[in-house]
């Protein structure tokens, strides 16, 4: 059960819930599941490979059914409880997909295909790398009550998806249908949270839909602004996420996301790279950002189930022990920005509204507080400035929002930066000089808009135009150039 940002009204959030609204039980079903309904109809077995097609084609064939015909592979009918796991899980078994996750809460179907090696996160601003048959997933895995899961029936060519859902239509459980609907991947969310798509799960041992990976690039804008051309940063080819930062020393850090690990690779003031180690080895980060501070040590922040968690790397080139930095559970993005007074400022987007959380010089949280609560932003990016301000930049239906917080704290509420409608992905930096860029991604290019100094926007231009890049992140140096990242 979803919703858009766009099209049909949303439902109220007792029904968006529904699917996976559910207490369990120490055995894995539903606390509340009834013990007297009727008998639930096995899953048919193939004998016939398996196919994307013919996963696809089984749940199409289901469209207009109620719960009665499906069940967990225990037997446990799917009209015992919210029922859109089960609906997911009953599919992929009938197609003859083994292993496949019998679960009963939808965001748990994240954290099996991670265990599994068959998560295809979706990096923020992207469709991701959806495939017929992969199940979708609404909220991070693992983050508990709130998502849903449905299954891909195909990937069109607008950058839509169309989909199958069980549990969808009606106001109980056992009044709603399978549904079919088609999609945007960027900007569909769901659930009580108003959750986007995390990721896709791909049919262990059926051929196609790999994980959207690729090599970063480094596109350097220099002081007189020249770009130097796309070269290659990180080539490994199985790069999912990136975050770029710099270093008081003329340094930049480039942090990568591969399979749940993350990546530190140090550009250092010669232009020379250190090759990627390892920084975050835990294999279930899901996201990343990452922020330089005056001291000369960096914050990595990283999104895993919902959560928050605060890595340090000190000046000396030590990693500190992870922290908490937001337990709240619900966190679907992350961004992070540091400020010359020593501070650092994390936003976190849960639900459409960005909350701003102070960690303070001498090491103390301030505690969340709302920064945008709209209630529509569907991605967050946020830069400090050399005046001790700082800027929040929200995408809401490919629309840019620039929203100031002063030097003493009062935020100037948001104003259009860019209101073309057709932004993808967002990444800004700060310079030195006072000025800001904003690096906007469309249709596989990147474009840069520059905010003066004096508060006045200059024309957006080019900077990637090869129409490829699935990704960006960009920083701010000393020596007043900037660097790009292009994910491709």
């Amino acid at each position: 059960m979803f919703t858009t940002t766009k099209g049909r009204a949303r439902r109220s959030a007792l029904v968006v819930i529904a699917c996976v609204a559910v207490a369990m039980s120490a055995g894995g079903l539903p606390a509340n599941a009834s013990t007297t309904t009727a008998p639930a109809v096995a899953a048919p077995r193939t004998t016939a490979a398996v196919t994307r097609q013919a996963i696809a084609d089984l749940a199409h064939s289901k469209v207009g059914q109620g719960c009665s015909g499906f069940a967990d592979a225990g037997g446990k009918s799917a009209c015992d409880a919210f029922w859109c796991a089960v609906f997911a899980g009953w599919i992929w078994r009938g197609a003859g997909v083994n292993p496949s996750p019998n679960l009963w809460v939808a965001t748990s179907v994240g954290g099996w295909a991670m265990q599994n090696g068959v998560w295809k996160p979706r990096a923020n601003g992207t469709m991701g790398n959806p495939a017929p048959g992969d199940l979708v997933v609404f909220g991070a895995p693992n983050a508990g009550l709130g998502g849903h899961v449905g299954i891909v029936y195909s990937v069109n060519a607008n950058g839509t998806i169309t989909t199958v859902n069980g549990d969808y239509g009606g106001s109980t459980a056992a009044l709603n249908k399978v549904v079919q609907e088609t999609i945007n991947p960027i900007t569909a969310v769901s659930g009580g949270n108003s959750w986007p798509i995390s990721g896709y799960v791909s049919p262990p041992g059926v051929s196609g839909g790999g994980p959207t990976t690729g090599k970063v690039f480094d596109n350097v804008l220099d002081s007189t602004s020249t770009w130097s051309g796309p070269g290659v940063a990180d080539g490994s080819g199985h790069v999912s996420q990136m975050a770029v930062a710099t270093l008081p020393n003329g340094s930049m850090h480039l942090e990568t996301l591969s399979g749940g690990v993350v990546w530190d690779n140090e550009r250092r003031p010669d232009g020379s790279w250190s090759g990627a180690a390892i920084s975050d080895s835990g294999g279930t980060v899901q996201q990343i950002a990452v922020a330089g501070m005056p001291d000369g040590s960096m914050h990595v922040e990283t999104l895993t189930g919902g959560k928050v968690f605060d890595h340090v790397r000190l000046a000396d080139g030590s990693w500190t022990a992870l922290t908490a930095s937001d337990t709240g559970g619900t966190v679907s993005q992350i961004a992070v920005a540091a400020l010359p007074d020593g501070s650092m400022h994390l936003e976190t987007l849960s639900g459409g509204v960005v909350w701003d959380n102070v960690l303070r010089p001498d090491g103390s949280w301030s505690g969340a507080a709302i920064s945008d609560g709209g209630g529509t932003v569907q991605q967050i990016a946020v830069a400090g400035l050399p005046d001790g301000s700082m800027h929040l930049e929200t995408l809401t239906g490919g629309r840019v929002f620039d929203n100031v917080r002063l030097p003493n704290g009062n935020w100037t509420g948001a104003a259009v930066s860019d209101n073309g409608g057709t932004v993808q992905q967002i990444a800004i930096t700060g310079m030195i000089d006072g000025s800001m860029h904003l690096e906007t991604l469309t249709g596989g290019k990147v474009f840069d808009h520059i905010r003066n100094a004096d508060g006045s926007w200059a024309a957006p231009t080019i900077s990637d135009g090869g129409g490829k890049v699935l990704s960006i992140a960009v920083t701010g140096m000393p020596d007043r150039s900037m660097h790009l990242e292009t994910l491709a």
